[in-house]
């Protein structure tokens, strides 16, 4: 089966919201060493996670969904604005500085599911674009994500359907000083309007680690 078509199946349109957790932390120790050796400078957090980042946000989706006896394919775009994070460095023992750092991503995903009764077990990819105002300005960061996830509906109303997934997508480049992780939940409603080919399927790096540069 090619990707979103190829042989018979059932295509709905998608809208939902989705609930998202960004994490970045240290491949090794903490907050303080990584930062002081992705700058070569001594930098102590002063206030904030010691540990590293975390922060949550919410955000729309708009999907394609392909249907077919076996698989459930998902072509969507996203938008997500997290909460800020405030933290306070102190910079080759000045005095704290502070840095408020935001973050908000839009992109594309891909996901492919098995159908397995109500439960759809998926690989997802994603293109990422993350636009992050630090103490060094503003700048965009674009990665490529992978991960894993299960993702279920079900219909209530004649051709209207609800969804409920849950993804984690990991960084694929490899940053030897930041391990960078996304977690999704997301809740929406699925409209069937259209099948293929005859009958249709029955009825799924580093980016804040160095706010310097």
């Amino acid at each position: 089966m090619g990707t979103l078509g190829g042989c018979a199946g059932t295509w709905y349109g998608d809208a939902g919201a989705r609930k998202s957790t960004y994490t970045e932390t240290p491949t090794e120790g903490t907050l303080d060493t990584a930062l002081s050796t992705a700058n070569d400078r001594t930098i102590v957090v002063t206030s904030g996670d010691p540990t590293g980042y975390r922060t949550e946000g919410t955000g729309m989706q708009l999907s394609l969904a392909y249907e077919t006896e076996f698989l459930v394919q998902f072509l969507r775009y996203y938008s997500v604005k997290y909460d800020d994070l405030n933290y306070s460095y102190s910079i080759d023992g000045s005095d704290p500085v502070q840095n408020d750092l935001k973050l908000k991503t839009h992109g594309y995903e891909y996901l492919l599911g098995i159908k397995l009764w109500m439960f759809h077990p998926r690989i997802v990819f994603r293109y990422d674009t993350a636009d992050i105002s630090s103490i060094a300005g503003e700048y965009s960061d674009n990665s490529l994500f992978m991960g894993y996830g299960v993702g279920t509906y079900f219909e209530v109303y004649n051709n209207w359907l609800v969804y409920l997934g849950w993804d984690r997508y990991f960084r694929v480049a490899v940053d030897p000083l930041f391990y960078s992780t996304t977690t999704e939940i997301s809740l929406g409603v699925l409209y069937r309007f259209g099948s293929l080919g005859g009958s249709s399927g029955s009825t799924a790096g580093m980016r804040f680690g160095n706010p310097f540069r």
